[in-house]
């Protein structure tokens, strides 16, 4: 019985599925794995490698003959369902049509891909039933971002706080601005990158003058809500990977803060004791932070122990 050079053998091989990761690859070509993956990062593998979002898959049939091994002819029925079509214009192209995982509603899916070179549609078929299998596929959807956005801020807003909610909502201004009308699976690495530039540029529309750029504070604050938005929707599969995930926002530089003096906080005193928010100003210099003053009731008030609980925020 024939034998790959990592013990494999060929009954083995031949029962692989249609593509395998790289550490099965790498076994049966007798290289490491730390190797194997380099290999594949530098596009120099043995033969050729898919990449499908984060991951590599190699096709088995392209694995065989770097072997020597000669895949086993399929049957008519088992066949790529790639179809060579010919033009009017005389052009060729290759056309397949594949089943793709079952939608949401269970119904029966297909998906129809035309290329021009028969190695680019049988790629294109590798790659499908690749994360179709690993459960990584993501149907082509016509979403758009702002609507999705809208989805999302719905689902999120049943969860949290309505102060919350609006910081959310301010956080993905400048992003439904400048690419709510693109499809949600067509935003990239280079789109968000554009979005922070624009921000840190001419993004400000209110807190001082129109057209100048936003505070680094602002920035990484819609990074991070778009990265928690992008990171469900690879969840729920309406996206292959994660476009900011990779996206460094600007350093955030601590701002120096000269605290008030004894004298200073008496004179504020002072002044503040004819305000109606009298009492608000002197726990704040408690101390406490502005979300706590808020929520503060009277039972949270003990007149005879002298004494505050905080229990809410507000």
């Amino acid at each position: 019985m024939t034998v790959s050079r990592d013990g494999l053998t060929r009954a083995e091989l031949l029962a692989l599925p249609v593509t395998v990761d790289v550490p099965t690859a790498a076994r049966a070509l007798g290289l490491g794995r730390s190797t194997a993956y380099e290999l594949a990062r530098r596009d120099e593998f043995p033969c050729r490698v898919l990449c499908i979002g984060s991951s590599y898959r190699v096709p088995t049939a392209d694995l065989m003959r770097v072997l020597g091994i000669e895949p086993p002819r399929r049957s008519s029925v088992a066949r790529e369902p790639i179809k060579k079509i010919t033009l009017k214009s005389g052009e060729v192209r290759y056309r397949f049509v594949t089943d793709a995982p079952r939608g949401p509603d269970g119904k029966r899916r297909q998906i129809t891909h035309t290329f021009d070179a028969m190695r680019e549609a049988r790629d294109a078929l590798a790659k499908i039933r690749a994360e179709s299998s690993t459960g990584r596929y993501v149907h082509p959807d016509k979403t758009t971002l702002d609507e999705y956005l809208s989805e999302w801020l719905a689902a999120i807003g049943r969860g949290v706080e309505p102060g919350t909610l609006r910081a959310y909502q301010d956080a993905l201004r400048v992003p439904r601005e400048q690419l709510g009308h693109r499809k949600l699976q067509s935003i990239g690495t280079a789109d968000v990158n554009a979005v922070v530039d624009f921000m840190l540029t001419m993004g400000r529309k209110k807190g001082g003058p129109a057209g100048t750029g936003l505070g680094a504070r602002s920035v990484q604050m819609m990074l991070t809500v778009l990265r928690r938005a992008f990171q469900e929707a690879v969840r729920d599969r309406k996206m292959a990977w994660n476009p900011a995930e990779g996206v460094r926002g600007p350093r955030l530089r601590p701002r120096k803060v000269t605290p008030w003096t004894d004298d200073e906080v008496r004179a504020f005193m002072n002044t503040a004791r004819r305000d109606r928010l009298h009492a608000i100003w002197r726990l704040s210099l408690l101390a406490l932070r502005p979300e706590e003053v808020a929520g503060l009731r009277w039972d949270s008030v003990d007149l005879t122990a002298c004494t505050l609980t905080v229990t809410a925020c507000r």
